[in-house]
C-alpha cells in the first residue's frame, strides 16, 4: 500500500494521494503529553526545509513525539515496512490509516476547506479500511465498528474533526504495540547515531555562528 517513505500508493481514487511528508510536520494538536523540552524542537515547518533545532534522545522515546519528526517517522516506516513483509502485513495498513487520519484531520482545519473535500476523503477512508472487500480492510473491534457504521450513516453531519476519533486512538494504541519492538531493533539504534550526528552538526553550526543558539 505505502511504497517507501516519501511516496504513497493512491488509494481507491488517485486523486487522494499523500505522502509522509504531508504528516510529519509537527502538527501541535496531535502532540500528545510531550515534554517542553521536545515540543521546542518540533517546529511547523515543511519537512523540506531546514530545521534549526534537531531532535533529541529524549524525544524519540515516545511514539507520540516521533510521529511528528520527519526524521523519526522514516525510520519507524522503514521497520513497520519490513515487519510487513516478514511476517505482519497489518503493520502497514495501521500506519497507511494513521496517515488518511491525520490527512482527513487537517483538512478539517483549514477554514477554507470544503464540505465535498473532506466527504470525499471521508468515504475513501470508509471504502479502504472498513469494507470487508477491501484489500487493506482493518479487523476492528464490533463496538468501534458499530460507532463508525453509525457515523457513516449520517456521513454531512459527521463531517468534522470528530469523526473519526475513535479509529485515531485505536491505531495509535496499535503504533504503541509496533513502537516498543521498533525500540529494541536495529533500526532505532540507527536512528539514534543519526540524532546523535545531528546534534553534532547543530553545534557546529552554532560555533560557527550560522545559526543563532
Amino acid at each position: 500500500m505505502v511504497s517507501n517513505p516519501r511516496e504513497q500508493e493512491p488509494m481507491a481514487d488517485s486523486s487522494l494521494t499523500r505522502t509522509v511528508d504531508d504528516i510529519s510536520t509537527g502538527d501541535s494538536q496531535f502532540l500528545g503529553e510531550s515534554s517542553d523540552q521536545c515540543a521546542l524542537n518540533l517546529p511547523n515547518l515543511s519537512v523540506n526545509s531546514f530545521i534549526p533545532i534537531p531532535p533529541n534522545r529524549e524525544c524519540i522515546e515516545s511514539i507520540d513525539i516521533v510521529l511528528h519528526i520527519p526524521l523519526a517517522i522514516d525510520f519507524f516506516y522503514d521497520y513497520l515496512e519490513k515487519l510487513s513483509h516478514k511476517s505482519n502485513p497489518d503493520a502497514m495498513r495501521y500506519f497507511a490509516l494513521y496517515i488518511d487520519l491525520r490527512w482527513y484531520d487537517r483538512v478539517c482545519q483549514e477554514e477554507d476547506s470544503q464540505i465535498d473535500e473532506k466527504r470525499e476523503i471521508a468515504r475513501a477512508i470508509y471504502y479502504q479500511y472498513l469494507e470487508e472487500e477491501s484489500e487493506f480492510a482493518i479487523n476492528f473491534d464490533p463496538n468501534l465498528l458499530g460507532v463508525l457504521q453509525g457515523k457513516a450513516k449520517a456521513l454531512d453531519e459527521n463531517l468534522n474533526e470528530y469523526l473519526f476519533i475513535e479509529v485515531y486512538a485505536f491505531v495509535l494504541d496499535k503504533l504503541r504495540e509496533y513502537f516498543i519492538g521498533f525500540k529494541n531493533s536495529q533500526a532505532f539504534v540507527e536512528l539514534e547515531d543519526e540524532i546523535k550526528r545531528q546534534e553534532k552538526l547543530y553545534e557546529v553550526l552554532v560555533d560557527a555562528e550560522f545559526i543563532n543558539n
